[in-house]
């Protein structure tokens, strides 16, 4: 015996209402903190990047030996000053 239509017609009406309270769910709350993580990875990446820099940089300077080192030392709003290490 098959089950009345108006329970096929309700039963319908609460999967689209859960469909809409997991759409809901994900456009709000998920992609905003998707969105949070993504931007504290690429903040991460950034302080990865600077300190593989650095590490190049180091490795560069004991290979060669220098005892002295000239360079351009950002102080701040693009303003350089040459500094002699």
């Amino acid at each position: 015996m098959a089950p009345p239509v108006d329970e096929n017609a309700n039963a319908n009406a609460n999967l689209d209402q859960k469909v809409l309270q997991y759409e809901n769910f994900i456009n709000e709350v998920l992609k905003r903190d998707l969105q949070k993580v993504m931007e504290q990875r690429d903040s991460v990446y950034e302080k990865i990047s600077q300190y593989l820099q650095l590490k190049n940089t180091i490795q560069s300077l004991q290979e060669s030996g220098l005892q002295q080192l000239k360079t351009d030392v950002d102080l701040g709003c693009n303003f350089f000053v040459q500094a002699e290490v």
